[in-house]
């Protein structure tokens, strides 16, 4: 069951790999990353939604997973 409104990460600078993502971002991450390792999948990657829901927590995230696969990231 998700929590709504959704976990918010302690206040504070945090570094991309330590954001806390909700179930529901964490599961878009997965989702993401695998679409990602796909050759013939798409390119780009467009990420909307209201304000307040983790958008930049998510992208973060993602961007530092990336990087941890020596795959170039824009954010």
């Amino acid at each position: 069951m998700l929590e709504w409104p959704p976990t918010r990460p302690p206040a504070g600078p945090a570094r991309e790999h330590e954001l806390v993502l909700t179930p529901g971002q964490d599961a878009a991450l997965n989702e993401v990353l695998d679409w990602v390792g796909d050759e013939g999948g798409p390119r780009l990657l467009s990420l909307t939604g209201p304000a307040g829901t983790g958008k930049t927590v998510l992208m973060k995230r993602l961007a530092a997973a990336l990087r941890e696969e020596g795959v170039r990231a824009v954010w």
